[in-house]
């Protein structure tokens, strides 16, 4: 029985042994197995050429930059698209046109003629109309500035003379002038001192306000500008 026993634990170890080598030798088998596999083999694409993959030329991939276009100031225009350039003759000949008028203009508005003026600086500006970019000749800019600055002083003179105009038409009349710590004076009948309001007319459309009261005059205010109203001489 005990011999029995120990033949059965030896062929139990024995199998045991067996199974161990068995798989040793299956693990190494499969070791091998992977070293022999190499990895698949990668080819490398050649560059994208745009125009010769595409057969598209002179144009702009929208998601690369494979090509770049040329700017948008070197693409020649057509010649009817073109801009026609001035004979030097024919600028010159403005020029002098343009400034005969500029002259003209500001003689008027030295002798008090600002509707003149103005009229002398429109026919000088329009002798620069048909000038399409005037930003291409500075001499003929220049002058075209300088008859727009003088037009404008000459419509404000003329909207000062227009003041002057209607205020003359008031007919206001100084009587008396009291030179005091709070002067006063009389102006058409009625006693006014500084900031009260004269009313010519009954419907108060045009009121003058007294800005000043000095010794010979009274200095008042009348639709934005300052007028002077002297002493009379049968009042001294």
């Amino acid at each position: 029985m005990k011999r029995a026993r120990n033949l059965l634990i030896k062929m139990h170890k024995a199998a045991f042994i067996m199974l161990l080598l068995f798989s040793a030798i299956l693990c190494g088998k499969r070791a091998a197995a992977a070293e022999q596999v190499s990895p698949p083999k990668i080819e490398e694409m050649p560059p994208f050429d745009f125009e010769k993959d595409s057969g598209l030329k002179d144009t702009r991939d929208p998601f690369t930059i494979a090509k770049v276009t040329k700017p948008i100031n070197d693409v020649e225009l057509p010649d009817q698209l073109k801009t026609p350039t001035m004979p030097a003759s024919v600028v010159e000949g403005k020029r002098k046109a343009a400034e005969s008028y500029y002259a003209s203009a500001e003689q008027c508005l030295l002798e008090n003629k600002a509707a003149a003026s103005m009229t002398q600086c429109d026919r000088g500006i329009d002798e620069l109309k048909d000038v399409t970019i005037i930003t291409d000749y500075p001499t003929l800019q220049l002058v075209r500035e300088n008859l727009l600055r003088l037009r404008k002083a000459a419509e404000r003179k003329q909207q000062r003379q227009d003041v002057e105009q209607e205020f003359n038409r008031l007919n206001l009349k100084v009587s008396g002038i009291i030179a005091a710590k709070r002067s006063q004076a009389i102006i058409n009948g009625k006693i006014v001192s500084k900031g009260d309001l004269v009313s010519p007319s009954a419907d108060n459309s045009n009121v003058v306000i007294v800005e000043e009261i000095l010794p010979e005059q009274v200095i008042v205010l009348f639709r934005g500008y300052k007028m002077s109203l002297t002493l009379t001489e049968i009042s001294r």
